[in-house]
């Protein structure tokens, strides 16, 4: 009998791990913010499962809100936003594929306050990103809750 994940899209999600004081790779700032937001982060989770099992860039093409607005937008050569309409939740990844590897990265996640973009929020992913490289940070595969 084939696995359910046999029919998703082959992209993979995850996101990264930073260096702690001792330098294991234990800091994982996007679960973190995820967790510490005080809102549950379920439509961010439902977005992010969405995405993976569409893959890219039909997700890209495919999400969109009532108004027919795009939820996933480029904020720089690298940086794309998934909006978690209508939850507070904006998310932070760039795409990554070499081969079969395929992944979804993600970097950061705002659960906002306000309607308008804080700038920071896209900046802060952008460092994020940057500080992957051997003797950074690392990337490891995103734990979804069960459920």
């Amino acid at each position: 009998m084939a696995e359910p994940s046999d029919l998703s899209s082959g992209w993979m999600t995850h996101e990264v791990l930073q260096r702690d004081d001792q330098g294991k790779h234990t800091i994982a700032p996007f679960s973190d913010a995820l967790a510490a937001s005080g809102s549950l982060p379920t439509k961010a989770i439902t977005k992010m499962r969405m995405v993976q099992d569409l893959g890219w860039p039909a997700a890209k093409r495919v999400l969109t809100d009532d108004h027919g607005h795009p939820l996933i937008v480029k904020k720089d050569e690298v940086v794309w936003l998934l909006k978690c309409k209508p939850s507070c939740w904006r998310l932070y990844f760039y795409v990554w594929k070499n081969g079969k590897d395929k992944r979804i990265i993600y970097l950061h996640a705002v659960c906002k306050k306000k309607d308008a973009e804080d700038p920071y929020d896209a900046a802060e992913a952008r460092k994020i990103h940057d500080g992957i490289r051997p003797g950074g940070s690392a990337i490891t595969l995103f734990d979804f809750p069960a459920g």
